[in-house]
C-alpha cells in the first residue's frame, strides 16, 4: 500500500436463504471473488461457519485455494479461522501450505466465534476457547518458525 492510499477488500459470509441452493451461493461468491481482482480490489475475506445457512463455507482454505489458482494479485483472507475448533498444528500446516502456493498472498484472522452446536459437534469446550486461542496461536507461531519443538 502506498502512503495516502487505502486498500479495499470484499468479505464473504456466504449466507443462504430458501431461494438459493448451496451451489448457487458458491457460484455467485466465486464469480464475485474472481471479478474482484480485475475491478482493483486488494483482497477477499472468507468467513468460516459450520452447520448453518448463516454462513456456508466450512473450509475457507479450500475455497481460497480455488480462488488463488485463478487470480494473480488478489490477497486471500481467512476471516476468521475458528481456532478452538481446529488442532493448531493442522491449521498452521494448512495455512502455511496455502501461503506457499499463493506466493505469499494469504492473510489470516483468528477468532473463537462459533455456535454452541459447533463446539459440541467438534467436542470442544466453549468455556476454554480463550485459552485455546492463546495456546493455539503460540503453537502455530512455533510451527511457522521452522524450529523443532516438543
Amino acid at each position: 500500500m502506498m502512503p495516502g492510499t487505502m486498500d479495499f477488500g470484499l468479505f464473504f459470509l456466504m449466507q443462504r436463504d430458501d431461494a438459493w441452493s448451496e451451489r448457487a451461493v458458491y457460484d455467485s461468491a466465486l464469480e464475485q471473488m474472481l471479478a474482484a481482482e480485475s475491478l482493483g480490489y486488494h483482497s477477499v475475506w472468507i468467513a468460516e461457519h459450520h452447520f448453518s445457512d448463516y454462513g456456508l463455507c466450512s473450509a475457507p482454505p479450500v475455497l481460497a485455494s480455488f480462488v488463488a489458482a485463478r487470480t494473480a494479485t488478489l490477497r486471500l483472507g481467512m476471516g476468521v479461522s475458528l481456532l478452538p475448533l481446529h488442532h493448531p498444528v493442522d491449521l498452521a500446516e494448512q495455512l502455511a501450505t496455502l501461503d506457499i502456493v499463493t506466493g505469499g498472498r494469504l492473510d489470516v484472522g483468528i477468532g473463537r466465534g462459533g455456535t454452541l452446536q459447533d463446539y459440541q459437534t467438534f467436542r470442544s469446550e466453549r468455556a476454554d476457547a480463550r485459552l485455546r486461542i492463546e495456546e493455539g496461536i503460540a503453537l502455530m507461531q512455533q510451527c511457522w518458525t521452522g524450529t523443532p519443538f516438543d
